[in-house]
């Protein structure tokens, strides 16, 4: 399971649900998702790349803990609620602006 594309209408992504996917690579979570709760991401060992949608209000608790190869998943603002165990993969950005990994971040993107 290289990379997963959560389906638009997902308003968030349960406790536990990719929990130890060791060979989830890449996620790409769309505008629909608004929460992302405690554990859902933990131990996905070779998870190297998140796109967090614009949506996205709050991370639960250890949701990308143990995430070893995952450098940084981005925050679009700093009105996302960030559990326990997350802030050092969180990365904020507040402008429109594309990064270089190609990831558009801000308002009305």
């Amino acid at each position: 399971m290289p990379s997963i594309n959560i389906p638009n209408g997902i308003e968030r992504i349960k406790s536990h649900t990719f929990y130890g996917c060791a060979s989830l690579n890449s996620i790409i979570i769309p505008n629909t998702v608004k929460g992302i709760e405690d554990y859902a991401f933990y131990a996905c060992n070779d998870l190297i790349s998140v796109d967090l949608s614009v949506n996205v209000q709050k991370i639960g608790n250890y949701a990308f803990y143990n995430t070893k190869k995952l450098k940084k998943h981005f925050a679009w603002n700093k009105q996302v609620i960030v559990g326990r165990k997350n802030k050092s993969k969180i990365k904020y950005r507040t402008n429109n602006a594309k990064s270089k990994d190609g990831l558009r971040s801000g308002k009305g993107v």
